[in-house]
């Protein structure tokens, strides 16, 4: 079953739609390239921005690719949105392969198969990217997937990963990290026909999953649930809250290598299962 979550995951691919609403950013990014119209390809490196939401009908592709290194992009509270393509969208909101620093922030990514996703394909060629204080909305299959080294996702909403052509979902997803950090983020609304997740860490180095909280994942799935779960060599998973996931046999709220201080309520085949754990509540 867990092969089945990443196949899903590698397999798919991307899109966006328009959106109701948006946040109010306390400061704006103004001295920058503005992003006017999509699709998008980012070249050059440097600071881009939205100055005002945007939508796509795409079904395939991304909405905005960084084919460049050193790249931040800050949507200023602005909304990508894909949701007209509809829940069969292949479509990605931001795009990147094989890069270095890319950084993605204060955006709101709405109706894509993936909101954010930085992919690597060759070993070694993915590293440093940021993506903080983000919210990711009915995304098809994932909210957002980061690969490399040296990798933050922090302080993210992740909401209403629902189903869409996929029969997996996951809220936050790391392949092939090594030396990443997935810190205060909330998760809510991770639905599947099968397997599904709120953070899920496959085939990767150390990763610290630190203060996240996690709501309602599962839906109608019949196959694997997880609050989070790790397949990595070195995890630490401390202060986590996880609450309310489906309940089927073999359901886990945490696993992981080294867990201390976490939070699990309701009924789980496995509350927790670490190698070590300390300090944990199970309710």
């Amino acid at each position: 079953m867990k092969r089945m979550i990443l196949t899903a995951a590698m397999t798919a691919s991307f899109i966006f739609g328009n959106g109701l609403g948006e946040q109010h950013a306390l400061a704006e990014t103004t001295e920058c390239t503005e992003i006017t119209s999509l699709p998008f390809t980012i070249t050059t490196r440097g600071i881009y921005c939205l100055k005002q939401s945007l939508g796509t009908n795409i079904t395939t592709g991304n909405a905005i690719t960084v084919d460049a290194n050193n790249v931040t992009i800050d949507f200023n509270n602005h909304i990508l949105g894909g949701r007209s393509a509809g829940p069969s969208s292949n479509a990605v909101g931001v795009y990147s392969v094989n890069r270095r620093n890319i950084t993605v922030r204060n955006a709101t990514i709405r109706g894509f198969a993936r909101g954010i996703y930085l992919e690597e394909t060759i070993d070694g060629t993915s590293s440093g990217h940021v993506v903080e204080d983000n919210v990711t909305d009915q995304s098809y299959l994932i909210g957002i997937e980061v690969a490399g080294q040296g990798v933050e996702v922090r302080r993210n909403k992740v909401v209403r990963t629902e189903p869409g052509r996929f029969q997996a979902a996951i809220g936050i997803y790391l392949s092939d990290v090594e030396d990443g950090v997935v810190e205060d983020n909330i998760i809510s609304g991770v639905d599947a026909s099968q397997n599904a997740a709120g953070i899920f860490i496959f085939s990767s180095g150390t990763v610290h999953i630190l203060n996240n909280s996690i709501f309602d994942i599962g839906g109608s799935a019949t196959g694997d649930v997880a609050g989070i779960r790790t397949q990595s060599g070195d995890s630490i998973v401390r202060g986590n809250l996880v609450h309310s996931i489906n309940n089927n046999d073999g359901d886990i709220g945490i696993s992981g290598d080294v867990c201390i201080d976490n939070v699990v309520r309701g009924e789980f085949t496995n509350d927790i299962n670490c190698a070590f754990e300390a300090d944990n509540v199970e309710q």
